[in-house]
């Protein structure tokens, strides 16, 4: 774990985050929103990857983030096959391999600059310790 005065408040904020993912994917769309081409899994992409590169801003260890990697991965994939079983909503191959891009691009977040901005945050705010 990296070096986080709020890595509990941190850890908690991320998982909330996943809450919501897993609430917005299974959630009932009542009107059919506008087709884009692309927009749909893009979104899929951007989402995923923000999830996994706010975990990357916590943990640094390769086996941790290989672990939360794997889970939205396969959480990704569940969720799609929940919409397709829920008889309103699609389950569609394409959004799970988008899915799991953005996990791949969020875990290679963890060796960018980017992996330090909860750290530079908290030096920032200059909190209590």
């Amino acid at each position: 774990m990296r070096p986080l005065r709020f890595a509990s408040l941190w850890v908690a904020v991320g998982w909330l985050l996943v809450a919501g993912l897993v609430a917005v994917s299974l959630v009932t769309v009542p009107v059919e929103a506008p087709k884009l081409p692309f927009v749909d899994k893009l979104a899929h992409l951007v989402v995923y990857l923000l999830v996994m590169a706010w975990f990357a801003q916590i943990w640094s260890s390769w086996r941790a983030l290989s672990a939360h990697a794997c889970f939205l991965v396969l959480l990704g994939v569940a969720l799609e096959l929940l919409q397709g079983a829920s008889g309103h909503r699609s389950a569609e191959a394409v959004d799970a391999v988008a899915n799991a891009a953005g996990v791949l691009l969020g875990t290679l977040t963890a060796r960018t600059p980017a992996s330090g901005l909860l750290a530079r945050l908290e030096a920032r705010l200059r909190w209590p310790r």
